[in-house]
């Protein structure tokens, strides 16, 4: 059996401390890999992060997303993403936010989760 097996780990959101965890629970020698960080320094993505009141399944706390698509109706949707831990809710929260938004706007809004196939 060969001692070196290749492998590779991928992620978007990979802290180095979790980097390490993987590398130690994977045995990849520091000798033997070859990591890549592309970072995050997007010129096209404001990270904002800001406390949610409320439980994570208090889908109101959503609301700040669209509150400035509501009050300026005539300005175009701000690309937002957030990130949910768990697949029913992210269907629930993109369904929340629909409900929240006239229908002329409406389909320019969805959820992305690893089991879709297609947009």
């Amino acid at each position: 059996m060969p001692d070196l097996v290749p492998f590779l780990a991928t992620s978007a959101t990979m802290p180095p401390h979790i980097l390490n965890d993987i590398q130690l629970k994977l045995c990849l020698s520091e000798s033997h890999t070859f990591t890549i960080n592309l970072g995050n320094n997007q010129p096209n993505i404001t990270p904002i992060i800001c406390h949610m009141h409320g439980t994570a399944t208090d889908l109101d706390a959503l609301n700040f997303a669209i509150d400035e698509a509501n009050a300026q109706p005539a300005e175009p949707l701000i690309k937002t993403i957030i990130f949910f831990n768990a697949h029913d809710l992210a269907y629930k929260g993109c369904k929340h936010i629909c409900n929240l938004v006239s229908e002329a706007v409406q389909h320019r809004i969805n959820f992305l989760h690893a089991e879709q196939t297609t947009l």
